[in-house]
């Protein structure tokens, strides 16, 4: 369920805001549930904190790849 599985990584966020790992579980989970603006920041909290772990959307929904926003956003974090 993945509305549970927010709510649960959000919980975790709340403690562990220092692991980019649980933002990007987050994001992935939001963008399966289309809640766009929300994986979008939870994606670029995640890149801030460690871009070269951005695999992790694509290790959850390897189809998160075909979404032009998260192209974008990833592109403009590259180094």
């Amino acid at each position: 369920n993945t509305v549970g599985a927010i709510s649960f990584l959000e919980e975790g966020l709340k403690v562990l805001s220092d692991k980019p790992e649980l933002y990007f579980q987050c994001a992935a989970y939001c963008f399966r549930e289309s809640q766009l603006k929300r994986g979008m920041t939870l994606m670029e909290n995640g890149l801030l904190l460690d871009y070269d772990k951005h695999y992790i959307l694509f290790d959850i929904f390897a189809d998160l790849k075909d979404i032009p926003l998260v192209r974008d956003l990833i592109n403009q974090y590259r180094k």
